[in-house]
């Protein structure tokens, strides 16, 4: 009786666990908390039952099984704790948790030698270990383990850790060694795979690396378990970035992506490229997109115009605002380059208030993106207004008036439309033509 009640409450907490992960999206920080206090509750009230359990088992072959479960909600208790911790909840340590499991794993390794879930002892003794950063300690129960049982089912888990521990080191010989040797069939192969290829980038192995990454991307593409797709992708743009030319990174990563995912990791790349200030061939490659893709070119022409502007290449910036209008219309991220460019020269031409050169040669690149805009949005008439004033300013009534009579003519507003009447009559007065 009081071994089904240890098992019930045991389960009661692992179910509000399942329940609390599935609604904390939709849980403020304040109920996730309270969940967890429940979930602490009904852990505590299990290991207070199994203490006792224990304390008065009379069957010695009950004993380490006991002993087992005392020390897993040891672990899940570590994991609350922590858990609370990292929402800015004061809590004992997780490693106060982390080495009574311990402490319950050496009781049963040296008093039930024989017990028949040896080798998840060991792992989880293992795994308890390398959560108090005890690496090395935590490498040789994993080494043990595979040693003393080389058939469990437990080998792929403890052969990754094993491969991360020795990665972590820069022991990437030894890291690849055991990365290879997870098996075949096993939920972490995918993972396993992922690991390899950064070993062999770290071995210089760069074409070694991309291959294998090359690998995960087809092994993960609609499977279960590590879902590693856009991150393979992703890296494999750093391990190309190493060893090829920009003229092949569409082509390549082409074969391997298409539509919104290939637009996303392009991106992506040019992002890690840029950060490098290698503007001059992302440009390259994000041209290639556009002259082949034909999805979302809208978000690659903005980059690569505001690329062209990072390089102060005015000319490729007009022309390839020029270009995306032509090619894919007044999309919104046209659009929000443009204007984008616009105010950012307008703070520009304040800060050179005074200096005549440096204000004109900034006129002149707004007006010209100003036009550009109003050609392909020609009913925002408060961008239009701007651009009226910003002649007005530079005292070049002519263009002035005109951008104020299409104001007059065109809005619906009876207020603005006088106003830009006015306008328009000032500019010409000052043009001294005749009205």
């Amino acid at each position: 009786m009081k071994t089904t009640l240890l098992t019930l409450l045991i389960l009661f907490s692992v179910t509000l666990r399942d329940e609390a992960n599935a609604a904390d999206e939709k849980k403020s920080d304040e109920e996730i908390f309270k969940t967890e206090l429940l979930i602490q509750k009904s852990q505590d009230q299990a290991i207070f039952q199994l203490s006792q359990l224990l304390r008065n088992v009379s069957e010695p072959e009950h004993k380490p099984r006991l002993l087992h479960q005392l020390a897993e909600l040891y672990m899940k208790k570590a994991k609350s704790n922590r858990f609370l911790e990292n929402m800015g909840k004061k809590q004992e340590s997780p490693s106060l948790w982390m080495n009574k499991a311990i402490e319950v794993y050496v009781d049963i390794e040296k008093m039930f030698p024989k017990y028949d879930q040896m080798d998840v002892v060991l792992f989880n003794h293992a795994y308890a270990l390398k959560g108090l950063g005890l690496n090395d300690k935590s490498q040789s129960f994993f080494l043990n383990l595979l040693t003393k049982y080389p058939n469990t089912h437990l080998a792929s888990d403890a052969l990754v850790s094993i491969g991360e521990m020795y990665f972590e080191r820069s022991q990437f010989a030894e890291a690849l060694a055991a990365f290879k040797r997870v098996d075949n069939n096993s939920k972490n192969k995918i993972y396993a795979t992922y690991k390899m290829a950064w070993t062999y980038y770290n071995l210089k192995q760069t074409q070694n690396a991309m291959l294998t990454m090359e690998s995960v991307i087809d092994q993960s593409e609609g499977t279960e378990g590590h879902n590693l797709r856009m991150e393979a992708l992703k890296d494999l743009g750093i391990f190309f970035s190493d060893s090829r030319k920009a003229e092949e990174l569409y082509g390549y990563f082409s074969r391997l992506s298409t539509g919104d995912e290939l637009t996303d990791l392009i991106l992506q790349i040019a992002k890690m490229y840029d950060s490098h200030s290698r503007q001059k061939e992302l440009v390259i490659f994000l041209d290639d997109f556009l002259v082949h893709e034909p999805y979302g070119q809208g978000r690659i022409f903005a980059y690569l115009i505001n690329t062209w502007e990072v390089m102060k290449d005015r000319p490729h910036v007009f022309s390839t605002l020029d270009r995306a209008y032509s090619i894919v219309g007044a999309q919104k991220e046209i659009n929000d380059v443009a204007l984008t460019l616009i105010k950012r020269w307008n703070d520009l031409l304040k800060l050179n208030k005074g200096l005549s050169k440096g204000q004109s040669e900034i006129r002149s690149w707004m007006t010209q993106v100003f036009k550009i805009y109003l050609e392909n949005n020609p009913s925002d008439l408060n961008t239009r207004l701007a651009l009226a004033e910003l002649y007005f300013e530079a005292e070049e009534f002519s263009e002035a008036s005109v951008q104020y009579e299409i104001i007059a003519k065109e809005s619906t507003d009876l207020v603005a439309s006088e106003n830009a009447s006015f306008a328009c009559l000032v500019a010409s007065q000052r043009r001294n033509l005749p009205i």
